[in-house]
C-alpha cells in the first residue's frame, strides 16, 4: 500500500475547504432567500387585509339604504360608522369599529345598551378611523390605505367653484 504524499494531503484539505465554503455559501443564501420571502408574505398579507378591510366597509357603506341612516361617532370610546335599518317598528343599527387588532360588526336594536366584546370578528386589521365630510363623503382609513365613499341617495355632493 501505497502512502499518501504531501501533495495528495494538500489536494484533499483544499478540496474539503472548497466544498466546505461552498456549503456555507449555499446554506447563507438559502438563509437570506427564506427571510426574504417571509417578509414579502407579510406586506403581501399585510396589504391584502388593509384593501379587504377598505372594500368591506366601502360595500357596507354603499348598501345602506342613504345618507341620513349613516353616521360615524363613538362606540365606548372606539371610533365607529354606524348604520341605520327601519324593519316594521323597530330601529337598528349596525356598528363597525376596530377592536382589539380586528375590525368588528354588531348588529342590534337601537335601543339594547351593547358593549364592543359583543361583536364578531370580520377582519384583522391595525388600525381603522371614520371621517364624516363635506357633502356626505365618509372618509375611512385603515393601515396606510384610506377610502372616500359617496353613500347612496347623498345629492349634496361638492364641487369645485369657478371663478
Amino acid at each position: 500500500m501505497m502512502k499518501p504524499t504531501q501533495s495528495r494531503k494538500t489536494d484533499v484539505v483544499f478540496s474539503l475547504l472548497l466544498f466546505s465554503t461552498f456549503a456555507i455559501a449555499v446554506l447563507i443564501t438559502l438563509m437570506l432567500g427564506a427571510s426574504f420571502y417571509q417578509h414579502m408574505a407579510d406586506m403581501t398579507r399585510d396589504g391584502y387585509d388593509e384593501r379587504t378591510c377598505l372594500s368591506y366597509v366601502w360595500a357596507k357603506i354603499k348598501n345602506s339604504d342613504n345618507i341620513d341612516m349613516i353616521s360615524v361617532g363613538d362606540f365606548n370610546g372606539i371610533p365607529a360608522l354606524f348604520l341605520y335599518e327601519v324593519y316594521g317598528e323597530t330601529k337598528y343599527v349596525t356598528r363597525i369599529y376596530p377592536y382589539n387588532g380586528w375590525v368588528y360588526e354588531l348588529f342590534s336594536d337601537v335601543s339594547l345598551e351593547m358593549i364592543p366584546e359583543n361583536g364578531t370578528p370580520i377582519i384583522k386589521t391595525d388600525s381603522m378611523l371614520f371621517e364624516q365630510l363635506d357633502g356626505g363623503l365618509i372618509r375611512v382609513s385603515a393601515g396606510s390605505g384610506s377610502v372616500l365613499v359617496q353613500p347612496r341617495g347623498n345629492t349634496g355632493y361638492v364641487r369645485g367653484s369657478s371663478g
